[in-house]
């Protein structure tokens, strides 16, 4: 992730562009990003030539730039003071240097792409300063792609966000693909998955692939990307080649239509994080897929269509979102069972919440397995991540030095050894928590063995098949954890059920010490806010206004037609918080005529929202950016504040419980200030984490068990709730 001064310099280099006349964000990325393209082939043949003086090999059809165009090299062009001439070459020469330079896959990939920087000025300005970015060892191509998503995240321009190296890094791991397999990633975006498993291989395989004919294969047919955004193709592309494949296998195709012949059972290895865009049309699915599952979820139809790409006898490490886990829906729960009955799942693996922050703060998992279309699954491992490396905050700051992040910490690279392997590097036990991804690792590999002793109490373990049958399938962690007690018995979930009886006695004598709420008129209901609750007495309290921004939306003229309809922007009404803690949908939508001629601006993903009139106290966390109407708030903690959303969202879940039972507070409208006066309790930040973690844990069950036990699951969270809220946890 860009931070710092190089983020600073890129923001100047995307006001050069607009100030120059290029005005759409994504004409600014292409133009952008073919000119680091053009810097990355000099920094690559300048690696060339180092090793080359170093004595190490370089094989021929390595070279980028031959004797006679050594002129087009970047550090030439930088050399041409006068801006009409750099821009009659770039335009006359260089550009079309790009579209005839290798074989036709990557040329055919810029036949469409135009070189759109009219300002012989405007192109100098820029190249200086793109000159001055530090790029080397940067796999600039995605990190720049994920930094300007968040310059196009209010347009909605394009959905996707970039999965984070360290992550990437996971999944090669997991999957340690072979010399000779065959590796596809079909919503492949700026080829990360694809380049990092091949760096990976590079280092794993290096002497093996000094064979011509092992060096020919691995370049030519080991990796696959489909994408089917053409930008993200030609960035790809770009990315691929930068790296040393000089004919990509990219292709622009939607991944989820017919495929061609010959790629069902054709790769080994599947490693991707596809979009979860919702629901998409019916009539452009391959019907392979809906003879598999019939559903218009994009993240249950991929999960189909890796099937059908896998030999039998492929993996798959892929990432989904948390609803695949449990969602009780037909759709769900047939691929779940398909992959535990029909195939071998490997494991389950739970993403930290905030691990696509800042442009997402949806919950994810990495589901691991292997096509067999004959069973196998007996024992599934399960990992609770709650530690990447980096905080899990929008600001995502490292909490380790950048070469202790990732699944293999290792030396840090100097001058002298940056062309050796890496020297591997053994975490402390106090490092391990901030960076759970090592220990990760070997337990994976391990999952056959000694974690099978492992408790259902600790960080991983193992759950049998029949288990998991009987719970219909589900797959979520939470499920199958068993819980500590004060007095450290284990009690699992029915246990827990059971004790609810003995704790309502003790949750009667604490809600008995709330204040009575006064009756009858708008004053009562902000008093029934504002005075003491059952807060644990050396928990700091604060009122919402003071640690926290509010805002609250807008709703366009009804009479307006053309604010309304069409494909539009997610518009949030009250009914549309049904749907659970994770908010990815709205019934309405609103259009871009509302957006500009009102000056309203969606809220991002991640934002807290907390309804306050009318239904109060419906909470939930946006997945998607959207608009909302005058009854919902948006709430943020402020920058100074120790305050995690999460836990955020449970105490106001909390706190609305008060004025819910307040019969005069039925119907009525509270408002901005109001709100701002709601007491909250600041326990210490990690108290603040594991209320947030047990009463999330109770929360999700909640949303997703649709059986007998539901209103029990109530009940239990309900309890948990005054409890945590009481220091009794």
């Amino acid at each position: 992730m860009i931070t710092g001064s190089l983020k600073n310099q890129v923001d100047r280099v995307w006001d050069t562009f607009w100030s120059g006349g290029i005005s759409n964000p994504m004409d600014v990325i292409e133009q952008f990003t073919y000119l680091l393209f053009i810097r990355q082939l000099d920094e690559r043949q300048n690696e060339l030539d180092q090793k080359k003086l170093l004595g190490v090999p370089v094989h021929d059809e390595e070279n980028i730039f031959t004797t006679e165009q050594e002129d087009l090299r970047w550090k030439n062009l930088m050399q041409i003071g006068d801006p009409t001439e750099l821009h009659e070459i770039m335009a006359t020469r260089v550009f079309p240097f790009l579209k005839t330079m290798v074989t036709s896959t990557l040329a055919t990939s810029f036949q469409d792409a135009s070189f759109g920087i009219s300002s012989p000025s405007t192109l100098q300005k820029a190249m200086e300063l793109i000159n001055n970015l530090d790029i080397k060892n940067r796999d600039i191509a995605g990190d720049l792609y994920e930094y300007m998503l968040s310059k196009l995240a209010t347009s909605k321009i394009n959905g996707q966000f970039r999965t984070p190296q360290h992550i990437i890094d996971l999944l090669v791991e997991l999957m340690a693909p072979k010399l000779g397999e065959r590796i596809i990633d079909p919503a492949c975006g700026t080829a990360g998955f694809l380049i990092n498993a091949s760096k990976w291989m590079k280092r794993i395989y290096r002497e093996e692939l000094y064979n011509a004919n092992e060096r020919e294969r691995f370049y030519s047919d080991t990796f696959t990307g489909y994408d089917f955004d053409r930008t993200m193709v030609r960035i790809a592309m770009m990315n691929s080649y930068i790296h040393g494949f000089d004919v990509p296998h990219v292709s622009y195709r939607d991944s989820l239509s017919e495929l061609p012949l010959g790629e069902q059972g054709a790769y080994d290895v599947i490693l991707a994080n596809p979009p979860f865009s919702g629901s998409l049309d019916v009539e452009r699915v391959d019907p392979v897929l809906n003879k598999q599952v019939n559903t218009k979820k994009t993240e249950l139809l991929f999960l189909a269509r890796f099937l059908t790409l896998l030999k039998v006898g492929g993996r798959a490490a892929v990432i989904v979102p948390q609803g695949v886990l449990f969602n009780a829906d037909n759709a769900y729960k047939t691929l779940r069972k398909e992959l535990v009955e029909n195939q071998k799942l490997d494991a389950v693996i739970n993403l930290p919440s905030g691990v696509f922050r800042p442009y997402s703060g949806v919950s994810t998992a990495v589901l691991c397995f292997t096509k067999t279309d004959s069973g196998g699954t007996d024992e599934v491992w399960f990992y609770d991540m709650f530690a990447d490396g980096l905080s899990l905050d929008d600001k995502r700051t490292l909490l380790l030095p950048e070469n202790l992040l990732g699944p293999a910490p290792h030396e840090p690279f100097t001058m002298d050894n940056q062309f050796r392997d890496p020297v591997p590097i053994q975490l402390t036990d106090e490092q391990l928590m901030k960076n759970n991804l090592p220990d990760l690792l070997t337990r994976f590999h391990n999952r056959n063995t000694t974690e099978r002793d492992r408790t259902r109490t600790e960080q991983s373990f193992t759950v049998h098949i029949d288990d998991i049958r009987a719970m219909n399938y589900g797959l979520s962690m939470d499920l199958y954890r068993k819980v500590i007690s004060e007095d450290e018995e284990i009690y699992d979930l029915q246990d827990i059920l059971d004790k609810i009886t003995e704790l309502d006695k003790k949750i009667a004598g604490m809600l008995s010490n709330i204040h009575d709420i006064s009756r009858g008129d708008q004053q009562s209901v902000q008093h029934s806010l504002v005075v003491g609750s059952d807060f644990m007495n050396d928990w700091e309290v604060r009122k919402l206004g003071d640690i926290c921004s509010i805002s609250i939306g807008k709703t366009p003229a009804r009479k307006e037609s053309r604010y309304w309809g069409g494909v539009g922007l997610p518009w949030l009404s009250i009914k549309d918080m049904n749907q659970g803690t994770l908010i990815s949908k709205t019934k309405e939508k609103i259009t871009q005529a509302a957006l500009s001629e009102l000056k309203i601006t969606p809220y991002p993903v991640g934002t807290l929202l907390f309804s306050f009139k009318l239904s109060i106290g419906k909470v939930g966390i946006t997945t998607i950016p959207l608009f909302t109407n005058e009854a919902i708030a948006a709430i943020e903690p402020k920058e100074n504040i120790a305050l995690d959303k999460h836990y955020l969202m449970e105490a106001l879940r909390h706190v609305s419980q008060t004025i819910k039972g307040n019969a005069a507070a039925k119907g009525a409208t509270l408002n901005k200030k109001s709100l701002s006066e709601i007491i909250i309790p600041v326990p210490p930040y990690e108290e603040q984490k594991r209320i947030a973690a047990i009463l999330g844990g109770v929360t999700r069950a909640i949303e997703n068990t649709k059986v007998k036990k539901l209103s029990l699951l109530q009940e239990l969270q309900k309890s948990l709730a005054s409890r945590a809220f009481a220091g009794l946890l």
